[in-house]
């Protein structure tokens, strides 16, 4: 099950290796790749190198829930 804390999951074309951006950088058009816990470990992968999945369990962060 996808985290109900990110909107997206995305599966990297050329592996079919399925991640969680942990940031998007729309403006070009980059997803980050986390590869442990090191800050710096990890790499940008651009929007057409990956498939993006929409998260049907993700919570808007201004719906209020009761």
């Amino acid at each position: 099950m996808i985290s109900e804390k990110f909107p997206y999951e995305c599966t990297e074309i050329s592996s079919g290796r399925t991640f969680i951006p942990t940031m998007i950088n729309y403006e070009n058009q980059m997803v980050w790749r986390q590869n442990g816990q090191a800050s710096d470990n990890g790499e940008w992968l651009y929007f057409e190198e990956v498939v993006f999945k929409k998260n049907p369990n993700f919570v808007e962060l201004s719906e209020i829930i009761s």
